[in-house]
Parts: structure tokens; C-alpha cells; sequence
């Protein structure tokens, strides 16, 4: 996070009042068979979110999530389950001056906050549903300086736990 990037999450996080989270899609495709219990996966998730101004005291962020589980059958990777989650958190604003440059910072890492345990608990329901081995998705960690994005670093901390396995 950049210094006025910095100066506005400073301004704006304790100016704002979480006020509701709605789902907007779910869907959890199994694609194939999944791999036997213990087995090592692959685990690949990608974050996506959206801005949406509704009046200049409120404010809402789109999220959506996209986590594919494959087996390590061989040199290709083979996906077996794909997940999908899409919410909504409403925010409201005590200082309606903020524009939506302000808000940015705010929706990239405290939305993300706020709505990933949400995914997580989806994941691992959908996996329970599907009589599949449980699903563990990572935390979400804000991602550094070096890290060119957060599912990225969820990829790679994924894999390495597996390879511990």
C-alpha cells in the first residue's frame, strides 16, 4: 500500500459501519473424481472486487471468488472441483465527503476482510455436501509490498502446506 493509499485507509476505516453482507452466487462443480482422502491437491484461488456507490453515505463492495481443487495425477495437474462465490457488503459512511478514491483502499483489504471467512465457510459446506474431503481454505492475508496478489500468495502457501503432507 502506497503512502496516500495509507493516509485514506487511516481516514476512512473508522468512519465506516458495516452493515450487511449478502450472498449474490453459489456454486461448488465437481468435475471428476476427487482424489483419495490425504492425497495432495492443488489449491488455486483468484479474488475479484467492485465499487459500487449508492448514495454518498453508503456504499457497497462486490466480491467473488474462484477456488479450483486438482489432483496431482501425473505431470498435469487434473482439476476435480471448482467453487464460486460472489457477495455483497453494505457499508455506511459517518463522513459522507469520501469519494470513491478514498473508499479504495478501504474495499481492497477491509472487504476482503469482512467477506472472506464467508467464502471459507462456504468452501468447506459445499465440500461436505459433495461427500468430498474437506477443502481447507488458507486465511486471508494481506498481501506485501513483493507479493503481486493475494491468491497468489493463497496458491503457493496451499501447495507448499500439501507438499508437507
Amino acid at each position: 500500500m502506497n503512502q496516500a493509499d495509507a493516509r485514506r485507509f487511516r481516514e476512512v476505516t473508522p468512519n465506516t459501519e458495516l452493515v450487511d453482507v449478502r450472498p449474490t452466487e453459489l456454486n461448488a462443480t465437481l468435475h471428476g473424481p476427487p482424489p483419495e482422502a490425504g492425497a495432495p491437491i492443488e489449491l488455486s484461488i483468484r479474488s475479484s472486487i467492485r465499487l459500487e456507490r449508492s448514495s454518498p453515505e453508503e456504499f457497497a463492495v462486490a466480491a467473488r471468488f474462484i477456488a479450483t481443487a486438482s489432483r496431482k495425477d501425473g505431470d498435469e495437474p487434473q482439476e476435480y472441483v471448482r467453487f464460486v462465490y460472489a457477495a455483497a457488503a453494505k457499508y455506511r459512511l459517518s463522513d459522507p465527503s469520501f469519494t470513491d478514491e478514498d473508499l479504495q483502499p478501504f474495499a481492497r483489504y477491509n472487504s476482503m476482510i469482512h467477506l472472506w471467512p464467508y467464502f471459507r465457510a462456504f468452501v468447506q459446506s459445499a465440500c461436505g455436501q459433495m461427500n468430498i474431503s474437506p477443502i481447507v481454505i488458507p486465511v486471508f492475508r494481506v498481501p506485501g509490498e513483493r507479493s503481486a496478489d493475494a491468491a497468489t500468495a493463497h496458491s503457493t502457501e496451499r501447495e507448499a502446506a500439501a507438499a508437507d503432507s
